[in-house]
């Protein structure tokens, strides 16, 4: 039987949670770099670098918890509905097996 952190990552990553993670860091380095090389030339205050690294790390946990989040709703035009699986079918609800296209 799978212990309940291997079924929590498996949640994460089938809810593409860790692909957020991962280009979220990965822009938070970019930001905080660049703020650290244009500061310089600008003449920025001292604490402009530390600023950016905080809201970096704040944003961090906001932008996991969207991800997540979002993944469980629907948008429609009525309004937001989450996402329930279909009986007996696998997969992501939002991508129903029947492809349907609108034409102009």
């Amino acid at each position: 039987m799978a212990s309940k952190l291997s079924l929590f990552m498996a949640e994460l990553k089938r809810r593409k949670v860790t692909r957020v993670a991962v280009a979220y860091a990965l822009a938070g380095v970019g930001v905080v770099e660049g703020a650290d090389i244009i500061g310089t030339p600008l003449g920025l205050p001292e604490w402009v670098i530390p600023a950016f690294s905080l809201l970096v790390v704040i944003g961090f946990p906001i932008a996991l918890v969207l991800a997540w989040a979002l993944d469980a709703l629907a948008f429609s035009p009525k309004g937001f509905s989450f996402l329930r699986k279909r009986g007996g079918q696998k997969g992501h609800a939002r991508f129903p097996s029947k492809r349907q296209g609108v034409l102009p």
